[in-house]
């Protein structure tokens, strides 16, 4: 039995950018300085940036099943945690 694989969609935090930075040198020409997302991530009022992620079977972050349960009307912190897992694809809203 083939195990299916568990995706999260969550806001984006200071420990992804590492991996952001990867898909979007090796997706855009010319990628965004690693500055412009710090800035969507901890100051922007108008937009957030979110990530698709495996789920880490060791975290205890839910998976969201509404999109009021995963785009709050309240920014959360954005800084404190490590990734969930692997990014595999990011974006703004």
């Amino acid at each position: 039995m083939t195990r299916t694989p568990s995706l999260i969609l969550r806001y984006m935090r200071i420990p992804d950018l590492p991996q952001v930075m990867q898909i979007d040198q090796a997706s855009f020409n010319p990628a965004w300085p690693e500055r412009s997302y710090r800035f969507e991530i901890n100051e922007s009022t108008v937009s957030f940036m979110v990530v698709l992620a495996h789920q880490d079977e060791h975290t205890e972050e839910p998976v969201a099943r509404r999109w009021w349960e995963i785009f709050p009307l309240t920014r959360r912190s954005s800084n404190g945690s490590k990734p969930s897992g692997e990014i595999l694809a990011y974006g703004g809203l």
